[in-house]
């Protein structure tokens, strides 16, 4: 499901309305929209899979930012959603993606930690260690070493955007900047 998204025809089902949006507008939300739903049934059909197999399973899944939805974000803008990358919100809005790991319950019954709820926020970068933070592995050096790191700085970005102490900056501290 990835843009650009058709912008001159609706393809599927309507999502979000038309009110406030440009025909342009309302034709990308709801395809981009669409191509969620299709994704989301097809991952769904797939963990199916594996949800009742005797070996243990377990599914790290993951995007790697928001979508592009219009020039230069024009949709985003159209709904009143900030995604301007000089501004720690818009970084947010723009750049932070939901991720999941799931477990069967063969799985389960093996993990050092519940796979329920909602997980920490944190680069792509660290899944590998919170997966195995969950499995009871303790990894190589360098996954100890990222794991060091993600304890003071848990969000890296490659635009020098960070988020430490439960806020994005764009700077880092000097004891942060240490660990590098």
């Amino acid at each position: 499901n990835h843009s650009p998204y058709e912008s001159a025809t609706l393809l599927g089902d309507e999502y979000v309305s038309a009110d406030g949006l440009d025909e342009t507008s309302y034709n990308i939300i709801n395809n981009y929209l669409s191509g969620i739903e299709s994704t989301g049934n097809m991952v769904a059909s797939y963990v199916d899979l594996f949800r009742e197999d005797e070996e243990p399973v377990v599914m790290v899944f993951f995007g790697d930012h928001k979508a592009t939805l219009g020039d230069n974000n024009s949709v985003y803008e159209a709904l009143g959603i900030n995604v301007s990358g000089g501004t720690p919100d818009g970084c947010y809005n723009l750049y932070s993606t939901p991720n999941l790991i799931w477990a069967n319950d063969a799985a389960k019954a093996l993990l050092a930690k519940e796979t329920k709820g909602e997980g920490p926020v944190i680069s792509s970068c660290y899944l590998m260690n919170e997966l195995f933070d969950i499995c009871g592995w303790k990894g190589n050096s360098w996954l100890q070493y990222q794991g060091m790191i993600r304890k003071s700085l848990p969000v890296i970005h490659r635009k020098r955007t960070f988020w430490e102490d439960g806020a994005i900056i764009f700077e880092l501290s000097e004891e942060v900047n240490a660990l590098r």
